[in-house]
């Protein structure tokens, strides 16, 4: 128990007997009118009521009225939002809070702040900006009052008065990165509320973060909750790397942000256990990122109806040394929990060249080592197949016959007879990818004749790879067969998938071995001989590196999501959130 008076003499007492749960259980006493605040550098920021009847302290200070004269003196104070603000504000800027009860005074210490969001779908049915200087505030009517309070060295207080019925209301903050404190006085009595990172909020340049993190059952409130306790548990910044024309992003135009992140981050190189964080121009790092591990981008396309993507590219050393100009091994086990960086991507349509010919055609690269290849039943005549591969160092055989396949050391590119190879690099690319160990297949991007509806180049990419979707956080994962724009969201890239389209893979030996026992008279032969690797440990690789066309995409039926989870190993996704 502590208590705060003014000293000897003192009229007004305050005490506190117990904190729960970041909730400060206690009484004050003094002469008639005396108000309880919550002061925040010396100003009376808002009072609180006390309302909680206390016979024993009624009994202690003399008070002998009764029960209808007499004032209440007991008070449950929700400390800990208020010792959350303080605490999520940067040293440098942290001001002073303290419950004062005429000259007796509490002081507030910075602490964790405990749940965050918690009027949130109750008192408050709905939060988000308006813009980076406004609140807004959607109320079912029960809400009578509210006050925000933001400080950073100086306080800033806003107040509406609610109407009695459904209603928006709208609030003045002064910086939509720094922590809000919401006093609520609602029907049922006074309440107060913690939120930690407006950002977060639909509006705010995090609002994406939301989108791709906040599905579980807790949504916002455990996401705010979670990444609170996670920035305060820091022992050392998070090292950033910027690129140098990363200062050139958009979003930096609003100073507050940039002054967050550089608050937040570290541009020096320390003693921080996590590797530097690399951002390029259109990036910004994910508050996941500056509170501890993550990886993975949320790409967002700013356009009128613009989708926004979670990107979650999974490879290694071995499969970025078979392509070109190998470039850093990105990691993506956090990315479903916390993703690293938020991109601006407007992506134009320069033709259909650029995906043509990734690598520019006047690249040099590997020749194809010797393969075989198996022509899989379908509409189109398979001249123009064998024709595109002419040159090409390969055996025809029979996709049935398994058990003889596998006996041999050469991969298998399966291909549907709609299939034509305009750049023989290709090949050497899916051969080179399956020689990599542990890979039971590999596939390239596939370019479609062009459909009704399709506006850009991008539009005609069928595939490169499919990747896990997700109905819900925990849920099981099936291939994608609805349209991934891989060209758009990995460009010359090389990725591990869940599995590869049947219409054009090449299996390793090592993935061929599996398929011992399976029908190949019936058409789900292929996807199960991949779902039998990934159950197996083995990986599927694609690339956008490299690209063939696929004459009969538009007739053709998508692979059957006949696959289970894979063991074993890390699979890139991709995941559209809107």
């Amino acid at each position: 128990m502590s208590e705060a008076d003014g000293g000897a003499g003192a009229s007004a007492r305050l005490t506190i007997d117990a904190v729960r749960e970041g909730r400060a259980d206690g009484w004050a006493h003094g002469p008639e009118g005396t108000r309880l605040y919550l002061r925040v550098n010396g100003d009376p920021v808002a009072s609180w009521p006390r309302t909680v009847a206390r016979p024993d302290v009624d009994a202690a200070v003399g008070d002998t009225r009764s029960e209808e004269t007499r004032e209440a003196k007991g008070f449950a104070f929700p400390l800990g939002a208020v010792a959350g603000l303080l605490a999520l504000t940067p040293s440098g800027r942290r001001p002073n809070a303290a419950l004062t009860f005429g000259e007796a005074r509490h002081a507030i210490a910075p602490g964790a702040p405990g749940r965050t969001l918690t009027t949130l779908g109750h008192a408050i049915t709905d939060l988000w900006l308006a813009d980076s200087r406004h609140l807004r505030l959607r109320t079912d009517g029960r809400l009578r009052r509210v006050i925000l309070v933001q400080a950073d060295q100086r306080v800033f207080r806003a107040e509406a008065v609610c109407p009695a019925r459904e209603a928006i209301v709208t609030l003045r903050i002064a910086d939509p990165m720094a922590p809000i404190l919401l006093l609520l006085e609602t029907d049922a009595g006074a309440e107060a509320d913690l939120v930690p990172f407006p950002s977060l909020l639909r509006g705010g340049p995090h609002a994406a973060e939301t989108l791709a993190t906040a599905g579980g059952d807790e949504g916002l409130p455990g996401l705010s909750t979670t990444l609170s306790a996670r920035l305060l548990a820091r022992t050392h910044p998070r090292r950033l790397a910027p690129a140098d024309d990363w200062s050139q992003t958009q979003a930096l135009g609003d100073p507050l942000l940039k002054r967050f992140i550089l608050e937040h981050g570290s541009l020096a190189d320390d003693a921080s256990a996590l590797p530097a964080l690399p951002l390029v121009k259109g990036e910004i790092p994910t508050l996941a990122a500056l509170c501890g591990p993550a990886s993975g981008t949320i790409a967002v396309d700013p356009s009128p109806g613009g989708e926004t993507w979670l990107v979650a590219s999974a490879t290694n050393a071995a499969l970025l040394d078979a392509m070109p100009r190998p470039s850093p091994v990105p990691l993506a086990p956090e990315a479903l929990a916390a993703p690293a960086t938020i991109a601006t991507r407007i992506v134009r349509d320069e033709g259909l060249d650029p995906l043509l010919f990734p690598l520019p055609a006047d690249t040099p690269f590997t020749e194809a080592a010797p393969f075989r290849l198996a022509i899989l039943p379908g509409a189109e005549r398979e001249d123009a197949l064998l024709e595109s591969l002419a040159g090409t160092p390969f055996e025809r055989v029979d996709e049935t016959a398994i058990v003889a396949l596998a006996a041999d050391t050469r991969p298998v590119l399966f291909a549907d007879p709609a299939i034509l190879f305009h750049d023989r690099r290709t090949i050497a690319a899916l051969t080179r990818l399956a020689g990599v160990e542990r890979v039971a297949s590999a596939g390239a991007m596939l370019i479609a004749e062009p459909a009704e509806g399709q506006t850009s180049a991008h539009d005609r990419v069928r595939s490169a790879g499919l990747f896990p979707t997700h109905a819900a956080v925990d849920a099981p994962w099936r291939p994608s067969v609805g349209p991934v724009p891989v060209s758009r969201l990995l460009p010359r890239a090389t990725y591990l998938v869940a599995a590869n389209d049947p219409a054009l893979v090449i299996v390793s030996q090592a993935g061929l071995a599996v398929g011992d026992g399976l029908d190949w008279t019936m058409d789900e032969a292929l996807p199960q001989l991949l779902a039998r690797a990934s159950a197996g440990g083995l990986a599927h690789v694609a690339t956008t590196w490299f690209s063939a066309f696929d004459r009969g995409a538009s007739v053709r039926p998508g692979p059957a999501p006949a696959f289970t989870m894979p063991a074993a190993g890390p699979v890139s996704l991709v995941r559209r959130l809107v």
